[in-house]
């Protein structure tokens, strides 16, 4: 982080498992973003997440269907 480098691509997402506060485990997808000062230091970390488990479940299903299917040819 001090050298403001990162080796994911600008605004690129990054999808992980969480674990919410009361117990629950979800898929996240995030992006960090560095603010610079006037002076190029950095002076903020900004993080947006979004919580994507329902879409997660929905892929994961239908790739299994689609597994089976082709299992079946």
């Amino acid at each position: 982080m001090s050298t403001g480098e990162t080796k994911y691509g600008e605004g690129q997402l990054l999808a992980v498992p969480a674990l919410r506060k009361d117990g629950r485990h979800i898929s996240i997808e995030f992006s960090i973003q560095l603010l610079e000062d006037v002076n190029g230091q950095i002076e903020w970390v900004v993080a947006i997440l979004r919580d994507v488990t329902e879409r997660y479940n929905r892929d994961t299903a239908l790739r299994t269907e689609l597994k089976a299917l082709q299992a079946r040819t």
